[in-house]
């Protein structure tokens, strides 16, 4: 599965090379090797009971949500990660943080 989505992100990057930038949304960013891809790599964090919420708000049960929740082994690796976000608050924090960072480009 790895290399169809590395495929398709490089497809997608090859045919928007015209923008100032691209953001790539991926849980499996190393997995995929897509960070070779990125000249920065943020990344956005929230705890379990933030996650949790935001499970149960898309109509998951009880039993999905912690299923779901277990499932979640992402790999990162810290030293190219450039910014980290706290993603704890509200949509328009996390929203406010992610264009600060972008000014700075």
């Amino acid at each position: 599965m790895f290399p169809l989505i590395r495929n398709q992100v490089e497809n997608i990057l090859n045919k928007n090379q015209d923008k100032d930038y691209i953001i790539i949304d991926a849980a499996v960013l190393f997995d995929c090797k897509l960070d070779l891809f990125c000249d920065y790599i943020i990344l956005v964090e929230a705890s379990a009971k933030k996650r949790e919420t935001l499970l149960k708000s898309k109509g998951f049960s009880k039993d999905k949500t912690k299923l779901r929740m277990k499932g979640q082994h992402i790999k990162i690796k810290k030293g190219k990660v450039a910014y980290v976000i706290d993603n704890n608050g509200f949509k328009r924090d996390l929203l406010e943080k992610v264009e600060k960072i972008i000014k700075k480009f």
